[in-house]
């Protein structure tokens, strides 16, 4: 889920939502089957933007559930000036491969974003903030609370007339322990076939220099769908 691809795909209408159905397997030395759900919403003002993004990811293998993710976010922005913000988010997520039970966080920081005209290819967005996080890993039934520096870059080129490459970065350093830090990277090819339906392709990486024991601290994932916008 990259909420800064919608963000971008949405700068020139006043609402744009989506429904993204992905569904991938494989069979003979090894049975898998991957199902994925993506909903987006972006509702933009000339004075706030409002954004909702939740995905559930289900992946089987042998017929064991392998894998199970779950993430939403609530996102506004307060536009100072057209390229200058502040934006405060929520967001909940559960991921069985990361060994999360449980994660919540809430945060508040500084948005900048320069948006293409028509006639240019890049758009760009900076952030700042700070975030207060709640984490309950599988493997411990207590909860850790930490405080943490959030910061982003995203880009955005145009690939001819209509289709588009997003990329963005995050990392998000503990405050008091500066050598606990996670990081993210999104990257995402969009290929629209019709008006309404786009063709994408993705790849994450997340990074956590200090995960849980037998977590690795690093996953690279794939994933391709089909999106329907509204």
């Amino acid at each position: 889920m990259d909420v800064h691809d919608q963000l971008f795909t949405s700068l020139n209408v006043g609402s744009y939502s989506s429904v993204s159905v992905g569904i991938s397997g494989s069979s003979g030395n090894r049975d898998s089957q991957n199902y994925g759900l993506e909903l987006n919403s972006t509702h933009r003002g000339d004075r706030f933007t409002w954004q909702f993004s939740g995905e559930i990811n289900d992946t089987q293998t042998e017929g064991v559930k392998t894998d199970e993710q779950e993430k939403a976010q609530v996102r506004a922005i307060a536009h100072l000036t057209d390229k200058h913000g502040i934006e405060v988010f929520t967001q909940y997520q559960r991921d069985v491969l990361e060994g999360l039970s449980k994660h919540t966080e809430g945060g508040i920081g500084y948005r900048y974003e320069s948006k293409a005209a028509p006639s240019e290819k890049l758009s760009y967005a900076l952030g700042v903030g700070v975030v207060r996080e709640q984490v309950r890993f599988i493997t411990s039934p207590t909860e850790e609370q930490n405080s943490r520096a959030n910061l982003y870059v995203a880009l955005q080129t145009k690939l001819g007339e209509r289709s588009t490459l997003t990329f963005s970065a995050m990392a998000t350093p503990n405050v008091s322990q500066w050598s606990d830090w996670r990081g993210e990277s999104v990257l995402t090819l969009r290929v629209p076939i019709s008006e309404k339906l786009s063709v994408s392709l993705q790849t994450l990486y997340d990074y956590d220099a200090e995960p849980e024991v037998g977590i690795e601290s690093y996953n690279l994932r794939y994933s391709t769908g089909i999106s329907y916008s509204f």
